[in-house]
């Protein structure tokens, strides 16, 4: 288990990486129709790496029977990260639909940030 959440700690920079891509190709998309393909790629990328990052953290989370740990990493921070999932894969939903229809909106940037919101404040901190 050492090792998986070691890989945990480290894959949040590569999410964080990600999300911050998407959030950048959502908005950049609105502007400009030859950016749509990169948010497209980097809202793909977003998502593929989050859920690889909360199926590390259920491993952890059943494996090592967290929910005996402080409330915070046992109920608020699996909530909150399947809540930034969720964000983030209705954001990529829009998003493709939006493009197959050619027109842009603001959704998908506006769900990409709320996902990167909750994800930051879900964060534990050394303090946990």
């Amino acid at each position: 288990m050492a090792a998986i959440l070691l890989l945990h700690g480290l894959w949040r920079w590569a999410v964080l990486i990600a999300a911050v891509l998407a959030v950048t190709g959502a908005l950049t998309s609105m502007r400009d129709s030859a950016g749509v393909s990169r948010a497209q790629r980097f809202g793909f990328w977003y998502t593929l790496a989050l859920d690889l990052q909360v199926t590390l953290g259920l491993i952890l989370w059943v494996g090592e029977m967290a929910w005996r740990f402080h409330p915070f990493l046992a109920f608020i921070h699996p909530a909150a990260m399947l809540a930034g999932l969720g964000l983030a894969h209705v954001a990529r939903s829009r998003q493709r639909k939006l493009v197959t229809a050619g027109r842009p909106s603001m959704v998908p940037l506006a769900l990409y940030i709320a996902s990167l919101a909750v994800l930051v404040l879900a964060i534990p901190t050394g303090r946990v």
